[in-house]
């Protein structure tokens, strides 16, 4: 945000062109998040229980590889 001072009250003053910058961060960030929040409702409604549960244990097996790759990689670099 920038601020413009008025020399004869010396009082912060917003530029008009702040409000448009705010409301396209608030685009740029709501829509995805919006969009987000509908696709996992979508996919919970038509993917059964069994079926995630099943994905969720193989999920479960690759993040704790690419953790501990990560954990030895950020050793290598920090220690060398």
């Amino acid at each position: 945000m920038r601020n413009i001072r008025v020399a004869t009250t010396k009082r912060s003053v917003r530029c008009s062109d702040d409000r448009a910058a705010r409301k396209l961060r608030h685009a740029l960030v709501g829509l995805p998040d919006s969009l987000a929040m509908a696709g996992l409702i979508v996919v919970r409604r038509r993917v059964s229980l069994e079926r995630s549960s099943t994905n969720n244990e193989v999920a479960g097996f690759k993040f704790a590889t690419v953790g501990v790759l990560y954990a030895v990689l950020a050793f290598v670099v920090i220690v060398v």
